[in-house]
């Protein structure tokens, strides 16, 4: 779950054009703050949608061979309740009669259940990726070289090897600061912070009105993990894996680290987040932020969507723009991929699951639906709160892969980020819990030879 002045040579230059260009489209009919059924792409993500190759036109085989019945799993429940996938489904078949059914699976705990299928040599149809072991991506996943749809994604490289695309993300996600105006108001705030100052005293004014400042969730821990986006920030990385494992002692109280925590840290100790963090709830928090109980959230914009529909605010009320990590003025947004989505190897019926996957990118309004950056460079979003970010003009980064070296070591020592976190901001010396962690991967780096 997705993520800046950090240096124009990290920028993909395409990447941040397709970017703006979607930050800057027109907002759709439902204003792209509800999944609904009914929830459509923008005129120009129509246009660019039927102008796209077809499945039968990119190798999957042509319509006759898309038939029969295939199995999409997917960790977006919300959008299988609602009947959202059904509509998609509906779609997809009316567009190729020869197929029975796309059976969609639901999980609510996705990455073990599919650590669990594909240990059993159970993988559905299509499904999203969880091993990002490069040396496996052929054992596991159909190349997609024969969709169309290289040079047309965001994040291409990351599902690349050896020249090969195994998996696509199914949109983008860029971390910032959601606020609830309504909320803002009632504190006698005009507007969101646009500094770290300004943050913290924003904080206190929220909670000085009875509202809680700053939404987290914190026993959820996942929920925590924009926080690694500051971390990133003050490194100068575009990805605070790699700089974990370029650095000695990566773990400081004046380093990225203690600077990007200690934002959260500050958010504790003054009693500016929820009153109990240990007994949060993730379905709450979505309705405090939603409703005015809460003022702020560091999170991804893909949580709009479900603060109308699962949440049951007003989305008039919903603001957007980057987080004010430090007193600069000036704005950082690292592009990091959502969720990806990939055929199985071993599926017994590929034309039909590359149709889907294509049409999921291509056809369908998934991004919108999901709250995401579109997959695809040239499609506008329908969420008009991103139209609010970019008026910022905050610098954009594209999230660079994780050096597969970083992956081996943090799998051997099972490192969980966000739990350091936890341990981290709730320390009365953030130091203590930094250096156990210092040595664990000092340690677990050289029994590796790496």
């Amino acid at each position: 779950m997705n993520k800046k002045g950090i240096g124009s040579a990290l920028v993909a230059s395409m990447m941040v054009a397709g970017i703006l260009a979607a930050c800057s489209g027109k907002e759709n009919g439902e204003n792209g703050a509800s999944p609904k059924t009914s929830s459509s792409a923008s005129p120009s993500a129509a246009a660019s949608a039927s102008a796209s190759p077809k499945p039968s036109d990119a190798g999957s085989g042509g319509n006759a061979d898309v038939k029969g019945t295939i199995t999409w799993a997917t960790h977006r429940t919300d959008l299988v309740d609602n009947g959202t996938f059904d509509a998609y489904v509906a779609k997809f078949k009316a567009k190729y009669p020869g197929v029975t059914n796309v059976k969609i699976e639901g999980l609510k705990d996705y990455g073990q259940t599919i650590k669990v299928r594909l240990a059993g040599n159970e993988a559905p149809d299509v499904f999203s990726p969880v091993d990002t072991v490069q040396e496996n991506y052929a054992s596991l996943y159909a190349p997609l070289d024969d969709l169309g749809l290289k040079g047309k994604i965001i994040l291409e490289q990351n599902g690349t090897y050896n020249n090969h695309l195994y998996y696509v993300t199914t949109g983008g996600v860029t971390g910032g600061l959601i606020y609830n105006k309504a909320a803002f108001a009632k504190a006698g705030l005009s507007g969101p912070p646009k500094t770290l100052d300004e943050l913290y005293a924003a904080a206190a004014k929220l909670k000085a009105a009875g509202i809680t400042p700053m939404a987290t969730d914190f026993k959820d821990a996942w929920t925590l993990g924009y926080y690694f986006d500051a971390v990133s920030y003050y490194a100068g990385s575009d990805n605070y894996h790699n700089y974990i494992f370029n650095t000695a002692n990566p773990f400081t109280s004046d380093g990225p680290f203690g600077k990007g925590f200690g934002i959260l840290k500050k958010m504790i100790d003054n009693k500016w987040v929820e009153p109990d963090i240990y007994s949060t709830d993730w379905e709450n928090s979505i309705k405090e932020i939603a409703t005015g109980k809460a003022g702020m959230y560091y999170i991804g914009q893909w949580l709009l969507p479900q603060m109308a529909s699962t949440g049951g605010g007003n989305p008039k009320d919903f603001g957007f723009v980057p987080f004010p990590y430090d007193n600069s003025g000036t704005y950082k947004a690292l592009i990091a991929s959502d969720y990806s989505i990939a055929v199985s190897a071993k599926s017994k019926n590929l034309p039909t699951a590359k149709a889907w996957l294509k049409f999921i990118i291509e056809e369908s309004a998934y991004a919108d639906d999901a709250g995401l950056l579109p997959a695809l460079k040239d499609r506008a979003s329908g969420i008009p709160q991103l139209t609010e970010f970019n008026s910022w003009k905050p610098t954009y980064v594209t999230s660079g892969a994780q050096l597969q070296p970083s992956i081996e070591i943090e799998q051997k020592m099972q490192f969980d980020p966000t739990k350091m976190l936890q341990e981290a901001v709730v320390a009365k010396d953030m130091q203590t819990v930094f250096d156990k962690y210092n040595k664990l991967y000092a340690d677990t780096k050289k029994a590796a030879g790496k």
